[in-house]
C-alpha cells in the first residue's frame, strides 16, 4: 500500500517537473478539488464540531455539483482524446491556475475569518451569538465565500481548457 502511494506521488511530481500538460491539468484539478473539500471539512471541525459528519466534506452538496464535476472530467477526457494538441495553452493554463488560487484564498479566508458565524446551512432566524463579520477578507468583499467559490470553479475549467464547462460554470 505504501509503495503504491509513493509511486503515485512520483508520477505526480514527474508530470509537474517534466510538464506533461494533460496529466498536469488533471492532477492539479484533482488536488484543487481535494483542497476545497478538506477546507470545508476542517472549518466545520474547528467551528461547528457538534455538526461534524461526512456531509461536512460537501462532496454531495447538490446533484448539480456532482453532475458539473463529472461533466468537467468527461469533457476534458473526450476533448483530450479527439484534440490532444488543442487541449493545452500555457497562457490559459496559468490564467486558470491564478483564478483557482485566488478563489481558494477568498473561500478559505472566508471560512476561517467568519469562524462560528459561517455555516453551510441557510439561517432563517438570527442567532444571538451571530455577529456581522466586517474584518479580514470580509472588508474586501461582502460575500467572499461565494466570490471565491465562483472564481475557483471557473478557474478550474479555464485551467483544464474546458470551453463548454467554462461557459456553463459562468452561466449557472
Amino acid at each position: 500500500m505504501v509503495f503504491c502511494g509513493i509511486r503515485k506521488q512520483k508520477r505526480i511530481f514527474y508530470c509537474i517537473l517534466y510538464f506533461d500538460p494533460q496529466r498536469t491539468q488533471m492532477y492539479i484539478y484533482a488536488i484543487s478539488l481535494c483542497v476545497y473539500h478538506l477546507a470545508e471539512y476542517f472549518s466545520v471541525l474547528l467551528y461547528h464540531f457538534n455538526n461534524l459528519s461526512f456531509e461536512s466534506y460537501l462532496i454531495d452538496q447538490s446533484k448539480e455539483w456532482i453532475m458539473a464535476t463529472a461533466i468537467s472530467f468527461i469533457e476534458f477526457f473526450i476533448e483530450n482524446l479527439i484534440f490532444p494538441k488543442l487541449k493545452f495553452n500555457l497562457f490559459i493554463f496559468i490564467l486558470g491556475l491564478i483564478f483557482m488560487i485566488i478563489g481558494h484564498i477568498f473561500r478559505i479566508c472566508a471560512l476561517y475569518t467568519g469562524k462560528t458565524n459561517f455555516t453551510h446551512q441557510i439561517a432563517y432566524d438570527k442567532k444571538k451569538s451571530h455577529i456581522l463579520v466586517k474584518h479580514g477578507i470580509y472588508s474586501l468583499s461582502r460575500h467572499p465565500s461565494y466570490f471565491g467559490f465562483f472564481i475557483w470553479s471557473v478557474g478550474t475549467q479555464v485551467m483544464c481548457f474546458n470551453p463548454l464547462c467554462i461557459f456553463s460554470f459562468i452561466v449557472v
